[in-house]
């Protein structure tokens, strides 16, 4: 039995918005929890925030430490509330002001937060969070020198280093000082990582200006570098305006060869075939300033800096209200922090608004399987699979709900038809192997799930969760078992203390009759993952037939108290580990190791 729990861990499938090399395919970052995609009933859900079961905060220090409770939770809607209460009943204590002035700002309460602006700077003048808010006050309002004033208040370490050139561009542009912003970008543009950036917004500027020609050369520089979302969308809303459509078409088209999902690329190629006229990216200060911090974002995001990810979406959001690819960030970042349902309000809000919408209704079908709503996250994309039979993205999906739900060959269809769908969409992702490897295994259609499986590691050689599930498929199996356990190896170099990952080699080790390096290799196994069922079962074997018979019914009684509480436990599991406490271990299993594995009798 090859299980589906062989592939815990986490890893981030997130795919580029507007500031790395190919960008927005689709747009909406995602994650992919590996517990969801093997199917383990254990993958947390939205955390139930305890603050919310608090009885009504009668104090202030009652209201402050249900605050710093939903605080550690993520939980941003239940913490501002509580640090408002706690404020309310303890007006001016400067802490208190401090936290829910940052809250305020993380939750998109900007205007609540510069009720506070004045008495925070009053205890705490260097707070830069404060002096930034401020200044984007100064650009909506189009007091532009009064802006730039606030950005001396403002430290240019760190990811401000980043963003605070590009924002003093739009700013001297406000002002009148296009030459001014250009040079300032320019500058920007020599800091290694900016080049794309700098130029992208040089661009934009020169555009809003009126400068066509400037804005064209400065979109030429950035596009030898990179093509960027943004960056193609910029240049091709110019190339159509100043005449040359074939020439927006081409680039339009380059980026769909390499981005296929890209739906808002899909949608500039629609909207200029249907003949209607392309508009600015950028029509004003604000705007670009926006557009800068949410660029920003999106790379923290990325870097799984969620925080900070949050409160510069929240600022973009505040630039420019409404803005459609900030608001699907903000909702990926709120996925991120767990906070699913605050997630879904947001990605709501974007479903109507084409082209985001389609982006935003994906990852709707996404935070509702989170939310155990399988059944409607199955409605959503089975109709959008309907609307729109060319595209591929919700049976990926649909089939990411049947293999959660161990559905297993509704999860094979599902992804068998998003390939005949759109072959050029699956053919170099990996992941989509993957998930579909771990169906057909479950489907036990296994020479299809070793060739996806094999094809997955082809084009990611280095996943150590990857690698241990086509091992411990094999080693379970009984077949290619010098390669499983060369890939189990591989897999323990890259994440030397996963548990899960820990056993498989301690599999390896009992299946191939090394009992002692079983024991050594099963017992740290179970000391990093001490409730698990399966690491329990296997040290009760190998605890068995090292003839530690106490201990091995001690571990397999343990096991069979984990099956107990799991609420989809591994069919037929618990039976044969009743079978073992009544008889013992009867048929090891051993199978014969081709070629002799020099360890020098390590363990690991």
């Amino acid at each position: 039995m090859a299980g589906f729990r062989r592939t815990i861990g986490c890893m981030a499938i997130s795919v580029a918005l507007a500031t790395t090399a190919i960008g927005g395919a689709p747009v909406s970052a995602q994650t992919l929890d590996e517990r969801s995609l093997a199917g383990d009933p254990t993958v947390p859900h939205e955390r139930m925030a305890a603050s919310q079961r608090i009885f009504a905060a009668q104090t202030s220090s009652g209201a402050y430490l249900a605050g710093a409770f939903a605080i550690q939770q993520n939980d941003i809607r239940n913490a501002t509330r509580f640090m408002a209460q706690a404020l309310a009943r303890s007006p001016g204590n400067p802490n208190l002001i401090r936290t829910s002035f940052h809250l305020l700002v993380r939750d998109g309460q900007i205007d609540a937060a510069l009720d506070l602006v004045d008495d925070l700077l009053a205890e705490q003048p260097a707070d830069q969070l404060a002096h930034t808010v401020l200044m984007l006050r100064d650009a909506r309002a189009g007091r532009y020198e009064a802006a730039l004033e606030r950005m001396e208040d403002i430290s240019r370490r760190d990811v401000a280093g980043i963003v605070m050139p590009i924002i003093e561009g739009w700013l001297l542009a406000g002002a009148g000082d296009v030459e001014g912003a250009v040079l300032v970008l320019r500058e920007a543009a020599e800091i290694d990582g900016l080049t794309v950036i700098a130029r992208l917004h040089e661009g934009l500027i020169l555009d809003m200006s009126g400068d066509a020609d400037g804005a064209l050369a400065a979109f030429e520089v950035a596009l030898e570098d990179a093509l960027t979302l943004r960056l193609v969308q910029a240049a091709g809303s110019l190339f159509e305006r100043v005449g040359d459509v074939e020439r927006a078409q081409g680039l339009y088209q380059d980026f769909l060869a390499q981005a296929p999902a890209s739906t808002f690329i899909e949608y500039e190629l629609r909207r200029l075939g249907e003949g209607r006229s392309a508009e600015r990216l950028i029509d004003t200060p604000a705007e670009g300033i926006a557009e800068a911090l949410f660029q920003v974002s999106s790379a923290l995001n990325q870097e799984r800096a969620n925080n900070h990810a949050l409160v510069n979406t929240q600022l973009a959001l505040y630039a420019r209200p409404g803005f459609p690819l900030a608001k699907i960030l903000l909702g990926d970042v709120l996925v991120d922090l767990e906070q699913y349902r605050y997630a879904i309000d947001v990605f709501r809000a974007v479903a109507g608004s084409p082209p985001a919408n389609w982006t935003a209704r994906l990852s709707i079908g996404q935070v509702l399987q989170e939310l155990d709503r399988g059944g409607e996250a199955e409605t959503l994309l089975e109709e959008m699979a309907a609307e729109r039979p060319d595209r591929a993205e919700p049976l990926i999906q649909l089939g990411d709900v049947h293999r959660v739900e161990r559905r297993f060959g509704e999860a094979v269809a599902a992804y068998d038809e998003a390939s005949q769908r759109a072959p050029g969409l699956v053919e170099e992702d990996w992941t989509f192997y993957y998930r579909r490897g771990i169906a057909l295994e479950r489907a036990r259609q296994w020479d299809r799930a070793e060739a996806d499986l094999e094809l997955a590691i082809a084009l990611n050689p280095d996943h150590a969760h990857l690698l241990n599930y086509l091992g411990y498929s094999w080693i379970d199996r009984g077949e290619n078992v010098a390669e499983a356990e060369d890939l189990i190896r591989r897999a323990v170099e890259l994440l030397p203390n996963d548990g899960y990952i820990i056993d498989s080699l301690g599999w390896v080790y009992y299946r191939t009759g090394r009992l002692d390096e079983a024991v050594a290799t099963l017992e740290q196994a179970v000391s990093l993952l001490p409730e698990d069922p399966v690491i329990n079962d296997h040290l009760g074997d190998a605890y068995w037939m090292v003839g530690r018979y106490p201990e091995a019914r001690f571990q397999w009684e343990r096991a069979l108290r984990s099956l107990e509480d799991d609420p989809d436990p591994e069919p037929g599991m618990s039976d044969r580990i009743r079978e073992k406490l009544e008889v013992g271990v009867t048929d090891p299993g051993f199978v014969e190791m081709p070629e002799p594995v020099a360890n020098n009798g390590n363990p690991i």
